[in-house]
Order: C-alpha cells, then structure tokens, then sequence
C-alpha cells in the first residue's frame, strides 16, 4: 500500500512539474483525443478533430510509418517564454505528440546563452580595446620619434644664427672698420631676425595645440611688409649666389587689414625655406592685392617635393624634399604657417614638381582701411618716460633708444619702486614688464591705479600669449608690447600717446 502512495505521489509531482500534454492524432493529423493543457504550450481551443498541420510545423509530411521509435525533437520555445520537450511517437497507424515543460531548462539554456553572448561580444571589445592600445602605442611611438627628430633639429636649427651672432659680436669687438661694423651689425641681426622666427613657430605651434593660438588683423602697410622681406632676405639669397627679388603691385591701398606680424611670420617661414633648400637660379616673392585680398607666392627653382609627400609638408614636425636631401629643418615653419593662414580665413597651397622648383601660395583677406587724421609717429621731445624693467640689459637699451629719440628716461627695477616713483616724479608715460621680482607687473599697474593715477601704461613680457596682455589690460594697461622690443614700435606707441604733433 505505501508502495502505491508513494508511486501515486511521484507520478503526481511529475506530472505537476511538467505539466505533459498528450495528443493523439489519426493518418491525417487530426486530433482524435488529447488529455492534458494545452494553453501551456500555446494550443489554446485545441478540440478534437483540429488538423494541426498548420499550427505544428514539424508535423508536415510526416506519416507513422516513419517513426520506427520515438523522434524527441530539440528544445523549442512554447511561445510563452517556456520552453517544451516534445516526443513523437506511432503506435498501430496512429501518432502520439507528447508535450513536456522545460521551462526550467530552456532558462538555463537561455542564461547559457546570454552568457556566452556577453563573453563573445566582451572579447571582441577586448580585442578592439587592444587593437587601440596597440594603435595608441604606435602613434605614440611615431610621435616620440617625429618630436625627438623635432629636437635634433631644433638644435641644430638654433645653433645656426646664435653662431653667427656670437660669430659677429667677436668680430665687432676686434674691427674698426665703419663698413665691417655695419655689415657685421646687420649679419647680427639677420641672426637674431632668423632666431625669433624659429622661437615663434614653436611657441605657436605649442599654443595651436593648446588652443590658444590667435590672430589679431589691424591697419597695416603693405609697403613695410614688402621691404621687411627684402632687406631681410636679400643678403642671404646673395650669401648662396642666388637671384633674388620681391616683386608686388603698384596701386594697392595705403593701409588694409591684416595680422601683420602673422603674415610676415608666414612670408619668412616660406622664403626662408625656399632660399635653404635652392642650390642654383632664383627666390622670387610675388606681392598682390586684388578686390580686398593679398595674395603672396614664393617661387623656387630649388629640388622640387615629390607629389607623394606633398601631403605631409603641412603637418608639423615633418621634413618633405628630396631623398637625397638632409639639410635640418624644424619641421614646424609649414605647420604653423598653413594653421595660421587658415586662422586669418585665408589659406596656404603649394605647386611642385621634382627637378623644377616649388610655388607656395598665401592668400588671405585684407580689406582696405579707411584713412582718418594720421597720427604722429614722433613722441614729444623732452617727454618723461619711466621704464620699470628688471633685466639691466633691456633697460639699457630702452634707455638708449629712448634718449636718442629726444625723451627723459627714469629707470626702475621692481613693481614697489615703480609705485613710489610714479607718485613721487609724475612721469608722462610708464613701461612696465609683466615678470618683476616682489610686486610683478600687473599689481604694480592695479596699485597705480587704485591711487587715481591715468598715466598711460604700456606692459611689456616677453610671453606674448594672450594671457599676460589680458591681466595686463584687467589691471590697468593701455597697451601691450611684446618683446623683442622694435624701436620704430616703441617710438610709434608712445606717440599716440604723447604725439609731437597732428599731421
């Protein structure tokens, strides 16, 4: 008797958990009989004489004559999110369909799945995590190399005019000759000319990459970029045996609007590479002006840059002549230039074919300006200046520049003393640097200021980022000057603030 309750409970507990439906079909796959639920696995309405053909798709052509034993078919869902066994058996012209639920297992099979789903899209982000790394890794590498050729050359780059101004300040000190001392005087600048150029593509090209690079268009003369060029270039093109010339229009407009320190960096970036890499025939500048743009081409007959490299000559440390070609270079002039150029709206192009030469071309916007009443560009004689500057070489050559244009100078090292002597001499115009030991350039200028004192105040820094000229400003400047200092653009600064005269 216990046997039987026992079997009776497994039986029950069987059946419960799998919840079994069977179907009994005749030769034609109608339903002669069923016992079970068939909502379970999705038969809702199922009654006898139903031909199931279309709602069990593996019944289609299947006859008893072709199960000589039970077909268990794979797990399938049961369109409720469970999943069934079914078993298929004949017996004496007859089929018998069997239904299990598997839910628990189809879960499983499921879970199963999923996690080797995951597993396999976790290794391909894997691997496309390190295909990444591995990129990173070698641009990193290709960077590290580009940048320590970068430095290589640098070196050399650099070494190049302090040579020859450390060359030629010898030679200044041991000649007397009036002629040699004014070649040598000119070599030393050319020099220190080439050298700024080199110290402002990197300090440019540190700024783009920081995103502070900036272009600031003014009134400028064409005239003055036209002869700059000339005078600065023309000595070296003949130190090559080279022709040289700048060639420009005659009827351009008096002033037009430009970033002219911008423009000219551009101009000596091209000709200076132009002159380095011809051996033999000519530089040629061409200047024009038309309909409100300036268009500067630089014409070699130097080796030519194969069309395949042409690509990379803009991209910054990268050198792109001729194989044979090893001549140094910085690799940053063609960068910065092709970035700045497209900062003023313009752009930066080249034309070049091997064994010919090369062309650059600039183009750039630069509206004409309308003229008013020309300021001055002569101080008043006799103004009081007061130059507060803590390098005593730069301030005696303030001094000197200044005395020699018929101005008082008063000399100061440090912010503090700058505060005091202002109150105690009133000068008529104040140099103050950014970079003072104590009270630096911009609290000096705040202090003077918050005494009520409007004496114009021109800051100077060697930093010439926008940064140190917007404290400047903030604290109280009315004009920014950048170092090196230019004497005409000293001289020309203070005039509009104490002009000699109107013309």
């Amino acid at each position: 008797m216990s046997d039987e309750f026992i079997r009776n409970y497994q039986q029950a507990t069987i059946r419960a958990r799998l919840s079994p439906l069977w179907i009994r079909l005749d030769s034609g796959h109608q339903v002669v009989s069923f016992e079970g639920k068939p909502d379970v696995y999705g038969l809702k309405g199922l009654q006898v004489g139903d031909a199931l053909d279309d709602r069990l798709d593996f019944l289609v052509g299947l006859e008893p004559a072709m199960l000589d034993q039970p077909v268990i078919l794979p797990l399938i869902e049961d369109g409720k999110g469970g999943g069934a066994q079914i078993h298929v058996l004949a017996h004496r012209g007859e089929m018998f369909v069997l239904f299990l639920d598997a839910s628990e297992e189809f879960r499983a099979q499921q879970d199963v799945q999923q996690v080797a789903n995951e597993e396999q899209i976790r290794g391909y982000r894997q691997q496309q995590l390190l295909d990444e790394v591995e990129r990173a890794r070698r641009a990193a590498e290709e960077a590290s190399h580009l940048k320590g050729r970068f430095i290589a050359n640098m070196s050399h780059e650099l070494r190049t005019p302090l040579s020859s101004i450390t060359g030629y300040t010898h030679l200044l000190r041991t000649t007397t000759d009036a002629k040699s001392i004014a070649d040598h005087a000119n070599a030393i600048e050319r020099g220190a000319q080439h050298l700024l150029a080199l110290i402002d593509n990197i300090l440019d090209q540190a700024r783009f990459e920081a995103g502070q690079l900036e272009v600031r268009p003014a009134p400028a003369r064409l005239d003055n970029l036209r002869d700059d060029i000339a005078t600065v270039f023309r000595p070296l093109a003949a130190d090559k045996s080279l022709r040289f010339g700048v060639d420009s229009d005659s009827a351009w407009p008096e002033l037009t609007a430009f970033d002219a320190l911008r423009v000219r960096q551009i101009v000596i970036n091209l000709v200076g590479n132009a002159i380095k890499f011809t051996d033999q025939g000519e530089v040629r500048v061409q200047m024009q002006w038309r309909d409100g743009r300036l268009n500067v081409a630089v014409r070699d007959t130097g080796p030519g840059i194969p069309a395949e490299a042409q690509a990379r000559v803009f991209q910054a440390f990268q050198r792109e002549h001729t194989n044979a070609d090893q001549r140094a270079g910085a690799g940053l002039g063609l960068s910065i230039s092709a970035v700045l150029a497209e900062r003023m709206g313009g752009s930066l192009s080249l034309e070049s074919k091997p064994g010919v030469g090369t062309t650059f071309r600039l183009d750039i916007p630069a509206q004409e300006v309308e003229q008013g009443p020309v300021q001055a560009r002569v101080p008043r004689p006799g103004a009081r200046i007061q130059v507060t500057e803590d390098d005593a070489d730069i301030a005696m050559l303030m001094r000197i520049f200044l005395e020699d244009a018929g101005l008082q100078v008063d000399v100061v090292e440090n912010g503090a003393e700058a505060v005091e002597r202002v109150l105690a001499k009133a000068p008529e115009l104040i140099f103050m640097d950014q970079n003072l030991p104590g009270m630096n350039g911009p609290e000096a200028i705040k202090a003077i200021r918050e005494r009520g004192i409007s004496t114009p105040i021109i800051a100077m820094s060697a930093a010439s980022d926008g940064e140190y000229s917007q404290r400047a400003l903030e604290a109280g400047a009315d004009d920014f000057l950048a170092k090196p200092v230019d004497p005409d653009d000293m001289l020309t600064r203070i005039a509009r603030f104490l002009p000699e005269n109107t013309v």
